[in-house]
């Protein structure tokens, strides 16, 4: 088992939905003409989609507005999101999206920047988490 499969799985906070399967995983891929890290692959697998807090991570097996694929390719028609990349999360503030490329590296997106937050998206979960148990 992955590590942010193990990860989710101890953390109360997160509520998860239902795991999908390779060929979602393999249909998707192809709709976005990229090879998601295995990472992604691992977490869409286990848990479709996860939701936390006022976080809501993209995924597979979810209703459209958390759809790797439409929300990827609807930034990517309105908002210029560039190849290579996929949304994980909208943060709805300002046009921020939180975008990840094919090793795993997560980046913020905003008005045709692109800039490096974290090294993986369990590191970014780990420290989302973290900013809003803050506030709780």
């Amino acid at each position: 088992m992955s590590e942010i499969v193990e990860f989710i799985r101890r953390t109360e906070s997160v509520d998860t939905f239902s795991g999908c399967t390779d060929e979602q995983v393999t249909e998707a891929q192809k709709a976005l003409n990229m090879t998601f890290p295995e990472e992604f692959v691992s977490y869409v697998k286990a848990f479709g989609a996860i939701a936390f807090f006022d976080a809501e991570w993209t995924g597979l097996n979810t209703e459209s507005y958390q759809n790797v694929v439409e929300v990827t390719l609807s930034k990517r028609e309105l908002a210029g999101l560039p190849e290579g990349y996929f949304v994980l999360e909208n943060l709805g503030i300002d046009g921020i999206l939180i975008i990840v490329d094919q090793n795993g590296t997560v980046f913020e997106f905003q008005h045709g920047t692109i800039q490096k937050i974290n090294n993986s998206i369990l590191e970014y979960l780990t420290e989302s988490l973290r900013q809003r148990e803050e506030f709780v």
